[in-house]
């Protein structure tokens, strides 16, 4: 199956671009293509060659008028990395200040690719599945650690496993009848030292990024801490 694993636009919306690699996804690509996936890494905070800069001012106005301008070259690139990589499913990674992108992201897919599954990942699905899911855009979430869950749903769409996904823990998914399923957590990985290394191969446009913005590593995974929020 071949996936396409986004990092929503947040920063480069906002005019303040922060251009780094995202390890988390890439631990899910080189999963995949472990498995003898086709996984591609698209980072869509960093913006193409030769893109103006945006002006600070009024950033969060203009973000949210971004969101619904189809001209923004952020949403002409996406749509046309959609029709050259064709993707069967698409994993777009997200924290609840990228929520919006990452929904934006999700109608776009079913306008470009209407057979092509959805899932979000990350802290914002983590937490609240059935809000994300209530919408027509996405089918499944994976909820805390990615790499395990992200797998056994590739596996099972590619068998032909249709309706019923009870059987994959750390999954939500919207059933047949429209309703939100929650199954159990799914144990975390506790070896670490086994899981392959982040995948920095199959980048989506490697060519907008330099060198030194594939220098960044995960020394730890998780938090400590058990608060019922996260500021």
């Amino acid at each position: 199956m071949k996936v396409l694993l986004v990092w929503p636009p947040y920063q480069r919306l906002m005019g303040y671009p922060f251009i780094y690699y995202p390890v988390g996804i890439s631990y899910i690509s080189s999963t995949l293509r472990k498995a003898g996936h086709e996984s591609f890494v698209y980072n869509m905070n960093v913006p193409a060659p030769g893109e103006p800069d945006l002006p600070r001012e009024g950033s969060r106005k203009r973000f949210v008028a971004l969101l619904d301008d189809d001209a923004s070259p952020v949403w002409q690139e996406l749509r046309k990395v959609l029709r050259d990589l064709k993707p069967d499913m698409v994993g777009i990674s997200t924290m609840t200040i990228f929520a919006a992108s990452a929904r934006r992201i999700s109608r776009i897919v079913k306008q470009e690719l209407p057979q092509a599954w959805v899932v979000w990942g990350g802290p914002h699905p983590t937490s609240c599945a059935r809000e994300v899911l209530e919408g027509d855009s996405v089918e499944f979430c994976d909820r805390r650690e990615g790499e395990e869950t992200t797998l056994a749903l590739v596996n099972a769409l590619e068998t032909g496993l249709r309706g019923d996904f009870s059987s994959i823990p750390g999954l939500s998914w919207r059933t047949p009848e429209g309703t939100c399923a929650h199954n159990p957590d799914r144990t975390l990985i506790k070896s670490l030292d086994d899981m392959p290394h982040p995948d920095k191969e199959i980048v989506v446009l490697r060519e907008h990024y330099q060198t030194s913005h594939f220098n960044n590593v995960f020394t730890a995974r998780g938090c400590p801490f058990k608060c019922n929020f996260c500021a």
